[in-house]
């Protein structure tokens, strides 16, 4: 059977995040046709950031099951084939993005600074981040699935949130975020909290799914809208302290950690054999290229929003007109990601679609 060998739900969770990760990347006019309106589509979408959590969690997942498929394997050797995998695609779409920028007129400089900010495409930082977060977990990974580092690091991450928030709201140092910002998303101590989750929940998974499975739907039901509910309430604050300039800190939100085990107690105990074969199909695509949609989408948008910006320069874009070109945009970037994610697979560029 198709699923025998794997899990169902991790590809219910990569398939909903990589959605969740396009909506981000959907609006293809200026941002000032929609100035008014844009704190309230952030909060309105904020319950959608369990994405980037969710991914480095089941990336750390997968990897701790590897460590223990292969206990013998030493640590440069499985290094080395960890960082050369994420090398390749890397690689690519960085190459491929400076060339586009390269062309457009971008100067070297600005090319230059945009690969090292994990900024030369929308969502570039993902990859950044793994080429630094890999290397911690595979040199720990004698005591990083322990209970007490994932305490440890849950209890870090949270003083680092209430850090750089304080910062923020002009209670402590302003210049802490000052200088963050220079480096956007890509610092490791934004993220390093999923290294643990990965590992833990990768050990007591059977525990976790029986847990899923005793719980009933409505409980479940109840904890992703409180998840969500709490996401915007947090982002919400974000946009006060930050009068609406919450990026680069959409991740530095107490409610992304929180919506990580929630999602695995909601949705791991899913089996594929409970949904029609096109739901599971349509499950198994989204999440087999979810590399590629992620990098294709982000550079899909940039030339979406640079057309854009030529034709709608002078509009101006209501709440509901600016929710509108959101959504439908939102499923056009996914299909048309999804479509060249498959056909480069189809001519041999597996590597950096899967």
């Amino acid at each position: 059977m198709i699923y025998k060998n794997r899990f169902f739900f991790i590809d219910i969770l990569k398939a909903l995040s990589i959605t969740a990760v396009v909506s981000y990347h959907s609006v293809f006019v200026p941002y000032s046709t929609y100035a008014s309106s844009a704190l309230l589509i952030d909060i309105l979408f904020a319950p959608l950031r369990f994405c980037v959590p969710v991914f480095l969690t089941i990336s750390f997942l997968l990897l701790q099951r590897g460590l223990t498929n292969r206990p013998n394997q030493s640590v440069l050797v499985l290094l080395n084939k960890r960082l050369s995998r994420l090398a390749i695609p890397t690689a690519f779409w960085f190459s491929l993005a400076a060339v586009l920028k390269l062309a457009t007129g971008n100067s070297p400089l600005s090319i230059s600074i945009a690969v090292l900010t994990g900024e030369i495409f929308t969502g570039a930082y993902y990859l950044l981040i793994m080429f630094q977060l890999i290397p911690i977990f595979v040199l720990a990974k004698h005591y990083i699935d322990s209970f007490k580092t994932l305490m440890a690091a849950l209890l870090l991450q949270i003083i680092i949130f209430v850090v750089i928030q304080a910062s923020l709201a002009g209670i402590i140092a302003p210049e802490i975020t000052t200088f963050l910002k220079i480096f956007h998303r890509i610092p490791l101590f934004y993220w390093f909290a999923y290294i643990a989750l990965g590992a833990y929940f990768y050990h007591k998974l059977p525990l976790i799914r029986k847990k899923s499975a005793h719980t009933p739907a409505h409980i479940k039901v109840l904890l992703l809208l409180l998840s969500g509910l709490l996401m915007m309430a947090e982002y919400s604050w974000l946009g006060k302290i930050t009068a609406g300039n919450v990026p680069p800190f959409e991740y530095i939100m107490f409610s992304c950690l929180i919506s990580v085990p929630v999602a695995f107690l909601c949705f791991s105990c899913v089996e594929a054999q409970k949904f029609p074969l096109l739901v599971t199909q349509s499950v198994t695509i989204l999440s087999r290229y979810s590399l590629g949609i992620f990098c294709i989408n982000g550079l899909v948008s940039q030339i979406l929003l640079s057309l854009g910006g030529n034709f709608f320069a002078e509009a101006t874009f209501d709440f509901s007109e600016i929710l509108v070109i959101k959504v439908l945009g939102w499923f056009f970037l996914l299909a048309i990601s999804l479509c060249l994610s498959v056909l480069l697979d189809k001519i041999g560029l597996k590597s950096v679609v899967c």
